[in-house]
């Protein structure tokens, strides 16, 4: 998700998105998701946001003052979602997983 549209031109999006959401599939491996991992806080993507079915949760890193990724907590059904980078934003986890078996 790209907040600041400056960052917007005819070709696409230039620098890193403002938040990414992964959600992990089976297939997803550790080395794959810290590769990623490394890659968003390296270009300074403000919010990582790792989204587990299997689990029913999301796991959201914010990129602090120093440019690296800190936790903040996992979220899990019954909680809401906010986030850093969209003000007033407001996610209920027991909605996004409501169709998971």
């Amino acid at each position: 998700m790209i907040c600041d549209k400056s960052k917007l031109d005819a070709r696409g999006c230039i620098g890193a998105p403002d938040l990414v959401v992964e959600i992990l599939s089976p297939g997803n491996s550790k080395m794959e998701l810290l590769h990623k991992y490394r890659v968003y806080e390296e270009f300074g993507v403000k919010e990582y946001w790792v989204v587990s079915q299997s689990d029913q949760n999301i796991l959201i890193y914010t990129l602090n003052e120093e440019g690296k990724f800190i936790p903040s907590k996992i979220f899990t059904l019954s909680e809401k979602v906010t986030s850093s980078v969209l003000p007033g934003f407001e996610l209920a986890l027991d909605d996004v997983f409501d169709d998971v078996e």
